[in-house]
Protein backbone atom coordinates (compact mmCIF):
# COMPACT_ATOMS: atom_id res chain seq x y z
CA UNK A 1 0.00 0.00 0.00
CA UNK A 2 1.44 3.46 -1.05
CA UNK A 3 -0.34 6.87 0.40
CA UNK A 4 0.67 9.99 -1.76
CA UNK A 5 -0.67 13.08 -0.65
CA UNK A 6 -3.74 11.75 0.54
CA UNK A 7 -4.57 9.46 -1.77
CA UNK A 8 -4.33 5.38 -1.78
CA UNK A 9 -2.70 4.16 -4.33
CA UNK A 10 -2.70 0.14 -4.14
CA UNK A 11 0.56 -1.39 -5.81
CA UNK A 12 2.72 -2.37 -2.59
CA UNK A 13 1.64 -5.47 0.04
CA UNK A 14 4.38 -5.88 1.87
CA UNK A 15 4.45 -3.47 4.49
CA UNK A 16 4.10 -4.78 7.95
CA UNK A 17 1.84 -2.15 10.50
CA UNK A 18 3.25 -3.84 13.61
CA UNK A 19 0.01 -5.79 14.41
CA UNK A 20 0.38 -9.10 16.72
CA UNK A 21 -0.74 -12.06 14.99
CA UNK A 22 -2.00 -15.78 17.20
CA UNK A 23 -2.35 -18.62 15.53
CA UNK A 24 -1.54 -22.13 15.98
CA UNK A 25 -1.68 -25.23 13.74
CA UNK A 26 -2.10 -29.06 15.08
CA UNK A 27 -1.17 -31.55 12.68
CA UNK A 28 -1.61 -35.45 14.18
CA UNK A 29 -0.35 -38.63 12.47
CA UNK A 30 -0.30 -42.13 13.10
CA UNK A 31 1.98 -44.87 12.19
CA UNK A 32 2.39 -48.97 12.82
CA UNK A 33 4.86 -49.74 15.93
CA UNK A 34 6.05 -48.14 18.23
CA UNK A 35 9.96 -46.57 18.13
CA UNK A 36 10.09 -43.66 20.23
CA UNK A 37 8.47 -41.38 17.47
CA UNK A 38 11.28 -42.39 14.69
CA UNK A 39 8.48 -42.92 12.09
CA UNK A 40 6.98 -39.71 13.10
CA UNK A 41 5.67 -37.48 11.23
CA UNK A 42 3.57 -40.62 9.80
CA UNK A 43 0.15 -40.39 8.02
CA UNK A 44 -3.37 -40.02 8.19
CA UNK A 45 -4.03 -43.57 8.46
CA UNK A 46 -2.55 -47.08 10.20
CA UNK A 47 -3.89 -50.07 9.04
CA UNK A 48 -2.97 -53.50 11.46
CA UNK A 49 -4.48 -55.59 13.24
CA UNK A 50 -7.13 -54.94 15.99
CA UNK A 51 -4.04 -56.07 18.95
CA UNK A 52 -1.39 -53.67 16.88
CA UNK A 53 0.77 -51.08 18.62
CA UNK A 54 0.57 -47.28 17.04
CA UNK A 55 2.38 -44.82 17.41
CA UNK A 56 0.29 -41.09 17.47
CA UNK A 57 2.60 -37.73 16.71
CA UNK A 58 1.51 -34.19 17.50
CA UNK A 59 3.36 -31.44 15.54
CA UNK A 60 2.56 -27.95 17.01
CA UNK A 61 3.43 -25.16 14.95
CA UNK A 62 3.45 -21.01 16.29
CA UNK A 63 2.12 -19.20 12.88
CA UNK A 64 1.63 -16.33 14.96
CA UNK A 65 4.41 -13.22 15.91
CA UNK A 66 4.12 -14.14 19.93
CA UNK A 67 5.86 -17.04 21.94
CA UNK A 68 3.88 -19.38 23.25
CA UNK A 69 4.45 -20.77 26.27
CA UNK A 70 2.60 -23.41 28.74
CA UNK A 71 1.48 -25.76 25.27
CA UNK A 72 -0.51 -28.56 26.35
CA UNK A 73 -1.89 -30.98 23.90
CA UNK A 74 -4.89 -33.16 24.92
CA UNK A 75 -6.51 -35.87 22.73
CA UNK A 76 -9.68 -37.20 24.85
CA UNK A 77 -10.57 -39.55 22.62
CA UNK A 78 -8.07 -41.62 22.73
CA UNK A 79 -7.07 -40.68 26.56
CA UNK A 80 -3.81 -38.89 25.91
CA UNK A 81 -2.78 -36.72 28.39
CA UNK A 82 0.53 -34.35 27.98
CA UNK A 83 2.44 -36.91 30.53
CA UNK A 84 1.85 -39.65 27.64
CA UNK A 85 3.90 -37.80 25.74
CA UNK A 86 7.12 -37.18 24.66
CA UNK A 87 9.02 -34.13 23.30
CA UNK A 88 11.00 -35.30 20.30
CA UNK A 89 11.91 -32.05 18.69
CA UNK A 90 11.66 -27.93 18.99
CA UNK A 91 11.75 -26.39 22.49
CA UNK A 92 9.39 -24.17 25.21
CA UNK A 93 8.47 -21.45 24.52
CA UNK A 94 7.61 -21.82 21.61
CA UNK A 95 9.10 -18.88 19.29
CA UNK A 96 7.12 -17.10 16.59
CA UNK A 97 6.67 -17.80 13.23
CA UNK A 98 6.79 -21.44 11.97
CA UNK A 99 8.72 -22.92 15.22
CA UNK A 100 7.28 -25.81 15.61
CA UNK A 101 7.81 -28.66 18.16
CA UNK A 102 7.17 -32.63 17.78
CA UNK A 103 5.69 -35.28 20.55
CA UNK A 104 4.81 -38.92 20.72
Amino acid sequence: MLVVEGQFVADRTDIDFGFARTGITLQKTVYLGDNSGAGCPGGELAIGANSAVVTYCFRVTNTGSFYLSDVTVVDNDLGITQADMTLLSGTLPLAPVQASFTIT
